[in-house]
């Protein structure tokens, strides 16, 4: 409930104009020349009363509960929105870069950027937009990017997530594939299509 008191000011002015004329005579003497002197005072008054009135007024808000995070890096704490991540703006907790998990940031820099570190998975209050990711056929092959024409390779680990299909992963607006991993399944970061 919010209880919000507006004070509005009314002003009332009454002017009084007051006008005093002072005439002083000097007459000459006959053996002098003095002239006549006359002297004008006018003088103003301007008087001001004001009264306030006051209104107040009651409105009831209700507002949503903040998204808060319940596991991950930073635990407890709200959801910063919007967020972008590697050229992506989420206005909702998400589970883009392959997590099972929705999550958000719970910091950014003064541009909007997710810092890298503060992030937490959503609880189940939190709205969620599920990250597309696109299926992966017994035999994928790329048709563009670095390395068209090659069979991706699945699953591929890229920047800590284990992806089993092809991803939108870092932003792109065409879905990706690793085409060569190394010994440990990571991605290499320019065989891509």
């Amino acid at each position: 409930t919010t209880t919000t008191t507006t004070t509005t000011p009314t002003t009332t002015t009454t002017t009084t104009i007051t006008t005093t004329t002072t005439t002083t005579y000097n007459t000459p003497s006959p053996t002098t020349t003095t002239p006549i002197i006359i002297i004008v005072t006018d003088t103003i008054t301007t008087t001001v009363s004001t009264s306030t009135s006051v209104m107040t007024s009651t409105m009831t808000t209700t507002a949503a509960a903040p998204c808060l995070t319940e596991g991950g890096a930073k635990v407890g704490l709200p959801c910063v929105f919007p967020f972008t991540n590697a050229g992506v703006t989420y206005t909702s907790c998400t589970t883009a870069g392959g997590f099972a998990k929705p999550w958000c940031s719970t910091s950014t820099d003064s541009f909007g950027n997710h810092v890298t570190g503060n992030w937490g998975d959503c609880s189940a209050t939190c709205q969620t937009t599920q990250a597309a990711a696109t299926a992966a056929p017994a035999t994928c092959t790329t048709v563009n990017g670095a390395e068209a024409g090659k069979k991706c390779v699945f699953p591929f680990t890229h920047k800590g997530v284990v992806h089993k299909a092809c991803t939108y992963a870092g932003g792109f607006s065409k879905p990706w594939c690793s085409t060569r991993v190394d010994y440990w399944g990571r991605h290499k970061e320019e065989y891509w299509g």
